[in-house]
């Protein structure tokens, strides 16, 4: 601590002293018992949030009713949160958590309240926490010292000792030993940290901690070190010649056959093994990955599983390193068994240790991330289609971020699980609220979201408003064009159908889709690419597919609206001017032959890697020859689109050999 910080730090708790000598003291016994601010991974409120907490007790020989007693960080108001009213026995306990949240819930199984929560959060920088008695007296005081994570700091004896650091918080129980005047460190060191070397290297394992009896266990299947694994006493030697050429360590620290430390898990990889992409390496209980993997129909909290993940960065240095819980992902991809390539969902919350993942995985904004998809591309993959590129969706979701549109953004890593290559994934954001409010509209909160016609959050209202329009009014009338206009971002969906016809999605557009709104007054439709795997000819090698007319036709209401929509020549004059505007620009053949190029030069090493593991060496060159397709539909495809859009629509074969030269509505 530097002396300006110990100077501030003094006079804050003589400032405290001052104010507490001349406020009128309570003879209550209800007291402060414990604290615990830097919660990590010691207890989780009703929201599984990891929140800070204060436990009151009764420290006399009567009961007391906490009617009337208040809590507060602020001195100058010392009502600032009233307890309820609830009866404490001698010796009795009660936790109220301070994470802001305000409000109370009642038991199931009893009358005694329950899940109290504070309207002020406590601070992990240190500050006042008073219990005010009903008559205004002080009941008890302290001013916070900064704490470790997860290490309280409790009375001992509790009830009436002095305060002091414990190395296990006992919420709602008896404070224990070891306790000190000075907090406890929380997290156990691993050096060299996880990363790719090129040579032999020996891994100590430390933590500046003066107690009896404290072990160091580690593990190096993946598995939880428990009291009964590996014991460290001398540094774990790690060799590019052993028979493992990646191995993970997970360690932490034991008192008393108890952890109290965060597991620290760290993944190492030797130069021999070369990846192209950054490395994103799964850590998690090998009998976990296994239910993972077999049970096929679990879905929700029920089939979601911790795990640990790390990023190894294209340098060998381990950038990113946090807790998660892991499900799978999808529909048809979820079949097979133990050894398949199956797609997954991470999910950050308190329970694994973060409930966000604030490092740029995808893309470098400072988004927050709280959910993301694991894509293993199932339809564009060996495993499903024999024409696979591995590459479609992400690329059709970089041409509509092209033509201005939102997108889920992605990146590829390598995916390794417990050590072992599982192949190259498509990482991504995952359509949700969250997402939504940080990449279209921050100052939206709540949103509507449709997922193929199912509603997955918000309200069904707006959207089959939407839908009664579409249904019961003909939009060829000037009046019912304009109120669509005023529910639909039509540029937006101009774009989004524009973009799926001119790739030929097969898959589309009875499903495979996302529509969101954001819940506000003239919050308007925006429709988002997904799972656009059934393009460039996957299904139907028949380059002269009229997705046009299949858009028009194939039934849903992406053709309810799109039909409705075109019976308007308004529309007809927008959609066209969209049409042209993006075959001479983001859909221009030579340019999506570039992006296309670019991207299999980002993955070749490592997806090459992946179909001679999982497949053969011949498929590799079947692999290179169907992105050669998709150049060839790139460059033919324009044409052959713009021949149906137009015969449809009437327009002379003298406007068709005119790029631009229809005449159209502005956007």
């Amino acid at each position: 601590m530097t002396v300006k910080a110990f100077a501030f730090l003094l006079v804050c708790v003589l400032g405290l002293m001052g104010l507490l000598a001349r406020a009128p003291q309570s003879s209550s016994n209800l007291r402060i018992n414990e604290v615990l601010v830097k919660n990590r991974f010691t207890n989780l409120d009703e929201d599984e949030n990891a929140s800070p907490w204060v436990e009151l007790i009764n420290a006399g020989l009567r009961p007391v009713d906490t009617s009337g007693f208040s809590l507060t960080n602020d001195v100058t108001v010392p009502r600032k949160w009233r307890l309820p009213s609830q009866e404490l026995l001698p010796g009795g306990r009660l936790l109220v958590w301070l994470p802001g949240k305000n409000r109370q819930s009642r038991s199931k199984t009893s009358k005694a309240t329950r899940n109290l929560h504070a309207s002020f959060e406590l601070s992990p920088r240190g500050e006042t926490l008073m219990l005010v008695a009903p008559d205004g007296s002080t009941s008890d005081a302290l001013f916070l010292l900064p704490q470790s994570e997860d290490r309280s700091y409790g009375r001992f004896p509790e009830g009436s000792g002095d305060f002091r650091y414990l190395l296990w918080p006992t919420p709602e129980e008896e404070n224990r030993e070891p306790a000190a005047a000075r907090p406890f460190p929380s997290r156990l060191r691993l050096r060299p940290e996880g990363g790719r070397y090129d040579r032999r290297i020996e891994v100590e394992m430390s933590i500046p901690l003066s107690v009896d009896d404290i072990e160091i266990r580690y593990t190096t299947d993946a598995s939880e070190p428990t009291t009964s694994s590996l014991l460290y006493a001398q540094p774990v030697v790690l060799s590019p010649s052993s028979t493992r050429a990646a191995l993970v360590l997970r360690a932490a620290v034991f008192h008393a056959g108890r952890r109290v430390t965060a597991i620290e898990t760290h993944t190492y990889f030797f130069a021999g093994e070369a990846y192209r992409l950054p490395l994103l390496s799964v850590s998690m209980e090998p009998r976990d990955f296994w239910r993972l993997q077999v049970k096929i129909n679990g879905h929700g909290r029920d089939a979601e599983h911790p795990a640990f993940i790390e990023v190894i960065d294209a340098l060998g240095s381990r950038t990113v390193a946090s807790g998660v819980g892991i499900r799978l992902h999808g529909y048809a991809g979820r079949s097979g068994g133990f050894d398949a390539k199956k797609s997954y969902r991470l999910y950050f919350r308190d329970l694994y240790g973060t409930n966000a993942l604030r490092h740029p995985l995808i893309r470098d904004e400072g988004i927050a991330l709280k959910r993301i998809v694991l894509r293993a591309n199932n339809d564009d993959a060996f495993r499903g289609h024999e024409r696979a590129a591995y590459i479609r969706d992400q690329l059709l979701r970089e041409l509509h971020e092209e033509m201005g549109q939102p997108v889920v953004h992605g990146a590829w890593y390598s995916l390794l699980v417990n050590f072992d290559f599982i192949g190259v994934y498509n990482v991504t954001e995952r359509i949700d609220r969250h997402f939504l409010s940080s990449h279209i509209d921050a100052h939206v909160l709540e949103w509507d979201i449709v997922h193929d016609n199912e509603v997955t959050e918000g309200s069904p209202r707006e959207w089959e408003r939407l839908r009664t329009l579409i249904r019961e009014h003909d939009l060829a009338d000037d009046v019912r064009y304009t109120e669509a206009l005023e529910l639909i971002d039509v540029v937006n969906f101009t774009d989004y159908m524009i973009l799926n016809i001119w790739a030929q999605n097969s898959d589309w557009p009875h499903k495979n889709y996302y529509v969101v709104r954001p819940r506000v007054a003239g919050g308007k439709w925006i429709f988002l690419s997904w799972d656009a795997e059934s393009v460039f000819g996957l299904h139907q090698r028949i380059l002269d597919l009229n997705t046009f007319h299949r858009a028009l036709t194939r039934g849903g209401p992406l053709t309810e609206i799109f039909s409705a929509l075109m019976r308007n020549p308004q529309y007809q004059a927008l959609f066209v001017e969209r049409f042209e505007r993006h075959l001479a620009g983001v859909l221009e053949p030579e340019r999506v032959v570039a992006r296309i190029r670019n991207m299999v030069e980002e993955i070749g090493v490592d997806q090459a890697r992946e179909i001679r593991i999982r497949y053969s060496e011949a498929r590799v060159a079947v692999w290179r020859e169907n992105i050669e397709e998709l150049v060839r539909f790139a460059r033919q495809r324009p044409a052959v689109i713009r021949r149906h859009v137009f015969d449809a629509l009437g327009i002379s074969d003298a406007k068709k050999e005119e790029p631009g030269g229809i005449g159209g509505h502005a956007p």
